[in-house]
């Protein structure tokens, strides 16, 4: 759970975060939830940082490679991004898989 944080309210926004994800996380286990599918923006910011954290918290991630896009601030950041999610544990998958 990540996202541009004002300097000035970083540490208060960080704190929130942290406590809205351990919520949701705690939640998603009362619901049976072991697996989740993650896309969206950006590939080399929220989508990696929500990855490792849904790593860190044991569930198993799908990232839908076809449902993701990179801000690359350098170029190359995406791919980056994408090798450390595979290498924390995610599995590249694409959205065509889910659409039968």
């Amino acid at each position: 759970m990540t996202g541009f944080i004002l300097a000035a309210v970083a540490l208060a926004a960080v704190t929130v975060l942290l406590l809205v994800g351990v919520l949701l996380a705690l939640r998603l286990r009362e619901l049976g939830v072991k697996r989740l599918l993650v896309g969206g923006l950006a590939t080399d910011y929220c989508v990696l940082n929500t990855v490792l954290d849904a790593r860190k918290a044991g569930f198993d991630v799908l990232l839908l490679v076809d449902a993701v896009r990179a801000v690359n601030v350098k170029p190359g950041d995406g791919e980056r991004a994408e090798r450390e999610m595979r290498a924390a544990g995610a599995v590249a998958t694409r959205l065509e898989d889910y659409s039968r």
